[in-house]
């Protein structure tokens, strides 16, 4: 390719998984049969596709991988790729660990998975949340994700969800909702359509993963419970009122937010402030305690 060449990579080592982003100039790649029997590689790599195209030759098929897709790399077989600048998210699987939970280990080399595909949709919405998450994800966490991200690679290479993988795919699934939720409580017209939507799913798939959480509904005002009860006892936030800081979370009655404190963390609203602030000691569900204040701030 002309021009100059440039390419930014971050990368994550999660247990036996290596994924991360790139950013790169245009490039053209060849994996020969002599680099293949010389460096004896053997896992397979996804490609999703943020940006940019490529033009991808190899295992009998030629296509274009357009924003949105995923390419699939059988490091065991040739290919070649031409393309312009792109943005990607990547990951890479030993086949030791993939190929089980394939019908046909061997036939993935090259192929493009379309974007518009649910599969790929929810595949595509995992790997970006795994990549954001990286930083702060440790290796019991990381430990914790492997069954599931196998298994929505497994799903989206397969074209179905197995039922030997439906299991870890729900669990998967349900973190990448939780992140999701987490990152978006602000938008007060957050939907279950708008979720479900998000990762490629139906409302009623959504309803079941997340009944293992109280449901969706639930599990939404208890995170915006977790909220107003952070801003309610933190000292920097004393000029914003009680009701202020409950209709910035989406709680407009007074009445009901209050019942609904009560029942999340076993003391008013009001209490909670005068704890926090060191302004009351207050007998609550969970007993007497002459350093609640200590014990709120400490878990915000």
């Amino acid at each position: 390719m002309n021009g100059r060449f440039y390419a930014r990579v971050e990368a994550y080592q999660g247990h036996e998984f290596v994924f991360g982003s790139i950013e790169s100039s245009g490039q053209k790649t060849t994996r020969s049969a002599a680099r293949i029997a010389n460096d004896g590689s053997d896992y397979y790599m996804l490609q999703f596709y943020r940006e940019g195209h490529r033009e991808v030759t190899g295992s009998g098929r030629e296509h274009v991988i357009n924003p949105g897709d995923v390419l699939v790399v059988d490091m065991t077989q040739p290919i070649t790729t031409i393309g312009r600048e792109y943005k990607s998210t990547d990951i890479a699987i030993p086949r030791r660990l993939l190929a089980n939970h394939l019908h046909d280990p061997d036939s993935h080399g090259a192929r493009r998975l379309e974007g518009n595909r649910p599969l790929t949709a929810l595949l595509c919405s995992h790997l970006i949340a795994l990549n954001r998450s990286a930083p702060g994800l440790s290796h019991e966490d990381m430990l914790m994700l492997q069954s599931p991200t196998l298994a929505m690679i497994a799903a989206a290479l397969n074209g179905e969800i197995s039922p030997e993988s439906a299991a870890g795919m729900t669990s998967g699934i349900r973190l990448a909702v939780q992140r999701y939720i987490e990152q978006n409580l602000h938008d007060l017209g957050l939907s279950v359509q708008d979720v479900a939507k998000q990762f490629g799913i139906s409302r009623a798939t959504l309803y079941r993963i997340m009944d293992k959480n109280g449901g969706f509904v639930s599990y939404l005002r208890l995170r915006r419970l977790h909220r107003c009860r952070g801003e309610i006892s933190d000292p920097r936030l004393s000029h914003k009122t009680i009701a202020q800081v409950a209709e910035r979370w989406g709680f407009t009655n007074s009445s009901t937010f209050s019942v609904s404190f009560q029942r999340a963390f076993g003391m008013s609203p009001r209490d909670c402030r005068q704890v926090a602030f060191g302004l009351a000691a207050t007998k609550t569900a969970f007993g007497d305690t002459a350093d609640w204040s200590k014990w709120l701030l400490d878990i915000r």
